[in-house]
């Protein structure tokens, strides 16, 4: 185990530090498998010098802004994560569904369709796309994010009281199951 000393005297170890700089990188849009060969790196530089990773790398957060500066991240690397939840939240919809309507079968209304859309979106502009903002060196643009979320749930809440809600088709409980399961396949795979 490999230990700091911070400015406060209190021990820091290696583990400590690397949760902190896993944790800063994905803010930054580096996710699990894109910072273990980082933190690979920083353990053996570490190793070998003796040093600890506070002395050799500096703070977590400074150390992840570092890192990604220069360093373009694909699109995926950043929205993964949110896929991973909304595959998750697709998941449990399906299945409460089908446990309220004692039914296999979703209603599918313009009402319901459009507001799930604009929900999705909004999700995506409030998460995923503001620590894409973020890691691109644009954090200023991250918060007129947080406002097209929100205006976007407004909007999904309007559609939802002024569309129709007359049953155009029945989705199949099973198909919305598969496809949030290959999509979080798809949001789990290794890089």
């Amino acid at each position: 185990m490999i230990e700091e000393r911070t400015e406060d005297t209190a021990m820091v170890t290696f583990e400590q530090w690397e949760l902190s700089a896993r944790f800063a990188l994905a803010d930054r849009g580096i996710g699990y498998y894109g910072s273990e060969p980082i933190i690979a790196d920083v353990r053996a530089h570490c190793l070998a010098t003796g040093q600890s990773p506070g002395e050799a790398f500096g703070d977590p957060r400074q150390f992840a802004a570092a890192t990604v500066r220069g360093r373009m991240q694909r699109p995926s690397a950043y929205l993964s994560g949110q896929l991973f939840l909304l595959s998750l939240g697709g998941i449990a919809v399906a299945v409460l569904f089908a446990m309220v309507d004692w039914s296999l079968d979703i209603p599918v209304s313009v009402a319901g369709l459009t507001g799930a859309a604009l929900l999705i979106v909004a999700s995506f502009a409030a998460w995923g796309v503001p620590q894409a903002l973020r890691a691109a060196g644009r954090p200023g643009l991250a918060g007129a994010s947080h406002l097209l979320a929100a205006g976007l749930g407004a909007a999904a809440v309007v559609t939802f009281l002024t569309l129709s809600h007359e049953r155009l088709i029945g989705l199949p409980v099973p198909v919305v199951i598969a496809v949030a399961a290959g999509a979080l396949v798809l949001s789990t795979r290794r890089r």
